[in-house]
């Protein structure tokens, strides 16, 4: 039966399921998953004890999934179907289970216990929804009938208090969006990749012999491992001949590929041992550390040929201030530097195979004579000097090479005499063809 009461509470599902749910599974911690509307992996439930005797024990099993490290996701293209209370006194009464349930979760997993620090902070913010309840029913109600009538003084301090946290959440769920949206995107494509994470970045490591399972750092997993678990090798080759670093892995959790491993990748330099770099890689099974340690060096390649296309075919000589410009600038310079790389590719090849053989000649021999001649025999004469003639003295007067009647010659004379020149001569040129 459909009324005002089951269509407010319509707009609070898709409100709290499909936005604030959204945005936990983004962090992979929802913070409940309703028994009506989730799917559980009875392997996961029974690992932490089956189900409690609790009035809501959908919030104590999805904490406690949390405390073990496990994931909580949101599925935006799954269907459910639910009911809901018709009247106010079992609306009143579903609220209160679900405000018991709550501190039910808080009393069996505190928020302090919790591993990841993503899922902390939503579980803390459950401390904060009592108060959140009262300054809505005290303040923001009453705020909103004076803003009515006039009033915005309430309102706007309680809107300020939120303009600070906005920047904050934004960015940051900015940041980890792009990251998880591109890595989703490669995996939906079946694209296998290496990309370079910060030290900071989150991971779920899988138990494997001395490392236990659960949320890290990247930084903090990588400096668990034992020493046996790094190997040296080689990145490429570089400007300096080969590229060798030390480099070691953690299996990670992943998507749910079966054909397919995460893996947490790090770089370490031979000559500074704290110099580390991490990546997060997604490959076939079996693959090999010397495998992911290749294509990890293939970054230097590529910004190898973005230097010789901004050197030699203008890549970055641009000033568009469209997109399509932009792309037709940078699409014609890649155009250029492919092609003059392939013809660099076979001149080379060719001159390489049509080069003649030319045998050296030894360090010490001297070189071949011409023929006929020969060295003269006897000892060598030297040359007598010459004398040369006494001048006499004259006592005749200077004269100056200057003429009074021709003016002085400059750059600009000559320029214009010249010019006049080549009049005249197009003038006779112009004069015989006329005649002609």
């Amino acid at each position: 039966m459909a009324n005002l009461l089951t269509r407010m509470q319509e707009w609070d599902y898709y409100l709290g399921i499909a936005g604030v749910k959204r945005m936990q599974g983004l962090y992979q911690a929802t913070l409940v998953a309703q028994g009506a509307f989730s799917v559980y992996r009875t392997e996961k439930i029974k690992d932490i004890g089956g189900w409690p005797d609790a009035i809501g024990e959908d919030i104590v099993v999805t904490w406690r999934l949390l405390e073990q490290g496990g994931r909580v996701i949101f599925e935006p293209t799954a269907v459910a179907f639910t009911v809901v209370p018709t009247n106010v006194v079992h609306f009143m009464r579903q609220r209160a289970r679900w405000a018991r349930g709550m501190f039910e979760g808080i009393r069996a997993v505190p928020p302090w216990r919790q591993r990841r620090t993503l899922a902390a902070l939503i579980t803390d913010i459950d401390f904060l929804i009592p108060l959140l309840d009262v300054g809505y029913v005290l303040i923001w109600l009453p705020g909103l009938i004076l803003f009515l009538f006039g009033i915005p003084a309430i309102v706007s301090a309680w809107a300020l208090t939120v303009v600070p946290i906005t920047p904050i959440c934004t960015s940051t769920a900015e940041a980890m969006t792009r990251q998880s949206a591109l890595r989703k995107a490669l995996e939906d494509r079946g694209v296998f990749y290496v990309l370079a994470v910060p030290m900071n970045q989150r991971v779920i490591a899988k138990t494997t012999g001395s490392v236990p399972g659960g949320e890290w750092r990247a930084d903090e997993l990588i400096a668990s491992l034992p020493a046996t678990a790094w190997r040296t090798r080689s990145a490429g080759n570089g400007s300096k001949g080969d590229r060798r670093y030390g480099w070691a892995r953690a299996r990670i959790n992943g998507a749910r590929d079966p054909d397919a491993e995460y893996w947490l990748l790090a770089r370490r330099s031979l000559a500074d041992p704290t110099e580390i770099a991490y990546y997060l890689t997604h490959g076939p099974k079996r693959v090999a550390l010397a495998e992911l340690a290749r294509a990890a060096g293939a970054r230097w390649a590529i910004e190898e040929s973005f230097q010789t296309s901004k050197g030699q075919t203008g890549l970055d000589h641009y000033q568009v201030r469209q997109y399509t410009g932009w792309y037709r600038h940078i699409t014609l310079s890649m155009l250029a530097h492919a092609f003059l790389t392939v013809t660099r590719s076979k001149k080379g090849a060719t001159s390489r195979r049509q080069r003649p053989h030319r045998p050296e000649p030894a360090r010490n021999q001297a070189p071949p004579r011409l023929p006929g001649l020969q060295r003269a025999a006897g000892p060598r004469t030297r040359p007598e000097p010459l004398t040369l003639a006494t001048p006499t003295s004259t006592n005749r007067e200077t004269t100056s090479l200057s003429n009074p009647r021709t003016r002085p010659i400059n750059a600009t004379v000559v320029l214009g005499q010249i010019d006049m020149r080549r009049h005249r001569n197009d003038q006779a040129r112009a004069h015989e063809a006329y005649w002609e």
